[in-house]
């Protein structure tokens, strides 16, 4: 009894040992055969107002080298419910994509997301897309009118004189 108690033990340690090797052998294997693509994207501001168009690039990596996976890179706009607003596809050329979304005068004040993906990532989690909140606000908007009206109004009533040094 004793005797077949060890040896299940035994049996049971030396698997254990074994398969801590195999993962990490089925892991590399796993990422060479099927490499992770991971998009960074550069947005100049979080704050947006009606009719602006949100510029941005994108940055694709596989590991820590630049990507040829992919040659197109999807972005939608999502508003706070996650319907979609708009979805648009751009190239990417040696691991880049530079992108445009064009806001509607008509949305609402409220929080929106934009979301970036690759044909390829969509074979793999949703949790690997990229994503960015931002808020659009009117009070951006009145606030950047009124800062406009102020420079308008002090620069047509301020006085300019010339000196001369003669």
């Amino acid at each position: 009894m004793i005797k077949n108690i060890i040896t299940v033990f035994t049996l049971s340690f030396a698997s254990y040992a074994f398969a801590q090797h195999t993962i990490e052998e089925g892991l590399l294997q796993l990422n060479k055969n099927y490499p992770q693509e991971k998009i960074h994207i550069t947005i100049p501001h979080s704050d947006f107002i009606a009719g602006e168009v949100i510029w941005g690039k994108a940055f694709l990596f596989n590991e820590y080298t630049i990507s040829n996976i992919s040659s197109t890179l999807y972005v939608e706009l999502f508003d706070r419910d996650k319907n979609l607003i708009t979805q648009k596809k751009f190239p990417i050329v040696n691991g880049e994509a530079n992108f445009s979304l064009e806001l509607d005068k008509g949305l609402d004040e409220n929080i929106y997301f934009i979301r970036a993906f690759t044909p390829w990532m969509t074979n793999f989690n949703e949790n690997f897309f990229f994503n960015k909140t931002f808020i659009f606000s009117l009070l951006v908007e009145i606030l950047l009118s009124l800062f406009l009206i102020t420079i308008l109004f002090s620069t047509k009533f301020s006085k300019v004189e010339l000196f001369s040094f003669n």
